[in-house]
């Protein structure tokens, strides 16, 4: 067993010695090892008239895990278990209850069954199964951007199918709640049409691009976002009388979008999303006649936007933390 300091784990375990190699940090601290026999209520048989003695030091792997080698010695000096753990650099306090489970439940054979001490080379032979590592997840602050596309029905002049395609980036500020922008457009363009007279209608083709901000509340496999949003509408016009002359417009409406995130495998989710909106800035088109100068193509003073969209983070490009949870994975 070589050069030791010899510490007693006072009144913890009866018959029952700590030694740690000379020089060595202690890891686990005596006191956790101490407490955490404690805990376990380990019974050595003999008491205090037979002294066993356990012996562990600390040995460097050169990885992120280091092992702890764990021996335990009989009244007789002769090596009873042997039992190597590794743990994450750091979380050596980690390692104290692995040791205190592994004499419970070597002491609680002896007791009950009281068999006889196998041959040395039997012992020499016996190897733990690969050693567990403790590992400490933390939460992933770093910004996340996904894409998300689905079907989705405007609510306007008159409803539309069309399909959603978002682009976001969101970060993490508190374990659960994370904040993200998004930016995307509608697909295909908005069609609107209108009688100008019985010989003559005005078409209208409108590119919706969307912008959001949102603040979202996200768990292990559900999540709630919600937030401001706007919608751009890049227009054109033209009458099917004068088919060489096209009318351009840019209007505005915002309003407020919310929402219900599940999070599926990996780093997919799916959102259902419901968002209603307001004209801001609403230039018109004017047609002139012979009666005079008449607004057609107006647009929707209220309309609305419901959409399911799927979404993939790609970015970073490896998983660390947990989720948050979400941080969890998903979108946002």
């Amino acid at each position: 067993m070589g050069a030791a300091v010899v510490l007693a784990i006072a009144g913890a375990v009866a018959g029952l010695r700590l030694d740690r190699s000379p020089g060595q940090e202690s890891c686990p601290a005596s006191a956790e090892v101490e407490g955490a026999l404690a805990t376990r209520q380990v019974v050595v048989p003999g008491g205090a008239a037979d002294e066993w003695r356990l012996w562990y030091h600390r040995e460097a792997t050169g990885g992120t895990a280091d092992a702890i080698r764990m021996q335990l010695y009989g009244p007789d000096r002769e090596l009873r278990l042997e039992r190597v753990i590794s743990v994450v650099d750091g979380q050596c306090e980690a390692a104290a209850p692995l040791l205190a489970a592994i004499l419970h439940r070597f002491f609680k054979t002896v007791v009950w069954s009281a068999p006889p001490r196998p041959p040395r080379a039997a012992l020499a032979s016996e190897r733990a199964p690969p050693p567990a590592v403790v590992r400490v997840r933390e939460p992933d602050h770093r910004p996340r951007v996904a894409v998300a596309v689905g079907p989705g029905l405007v609510i306007g002049t008159k409803p539309a199918a069309c399909a959603v395609l978002d682009l976001s980036v969101s970060a993490s500020l508190a374990r659960g709640f994370r904040l993200g922008l998004s930016a995307g457009l509608l697909l295909p363009p908005l069609r609107q049409e209108e009688s100008v007279s019985s010989a003559d209608r005005a078409r209208l083709t409108r590119w919706p691009l969307r912008f959001s901000a949102v603040a979202a509340m996200v768990g292990t496999r559900l999540g709630i976002e919600v937030g401001p949003a706007a919608h751009v509408f890049v227009e054109s016009a033209r009458s099917e009388s004068i088919p060489d002359v096209t009318q351009r417009r840019v209007s505005l409406a915002v309003g407020g979008t919310t929402r219900v995130l599940l999070f599926g495998p990996g780093r997919w989710s799916t959102g259902l999303e419901l968002g209603a909106y307001h004209g801001v800035i609403t230039p018109n088109f004017f047609i002139d006649q012979t009666n005079g100068r008449h607004t057609v193509l107006a647009p929707p003073a209220w309309w609305a936007l419901v959409a399911l969209s799927v979404a993939y983070s790609f970015f970073p490009g490896s998983e660390s933390g947990s989720r948050a949870k979400g941080g969890g994975s998903g979108w946002l």
